[in-house]
């Protein structure tokens, strides 16, 4: 298993639907399919999850692509600022 870090560059959260994390580059794993994570706090405790991922475009003057990953049942405040996604991928 491989297992890759990003940093969570924004979040918000849906409500009765969880938290949505976003990072700054385009996680190479369809979305549809529930993907396990972890969550690393700054403080170094952490706590291990299930992910939705999905695809944000932003119109400029050329496409810039970046992954949100839904993480149902999880409050905002369970991911403060400076948290670490990691995904385990075969």
């Amino acid at each position: 298993m491989k297992r890759t870090d990003y940093q969570i560059i924004e979040l918000f959260e849906i409500t009765d639907r969880g938290t949505v994390v976003v990072v700054d580059e385009a996680v190479k794993l369809n979305g549809g399919k529930p993907i396990s994570i972890q969550i690393t706090r700054p403080d170094g405790s952490a706590f291990a999850g299930t992910a939705f991922v999905e695809r944000l475009l932003q119109r400029a003057s050329h496409p810039i692509e970046k992954s949100a990953l839904l993480i149902p049942n999880v409050k905002k405040d369970s991911v403060p600022e400076g948290s670490i996604l990691s995904i385990e991928t075969t």
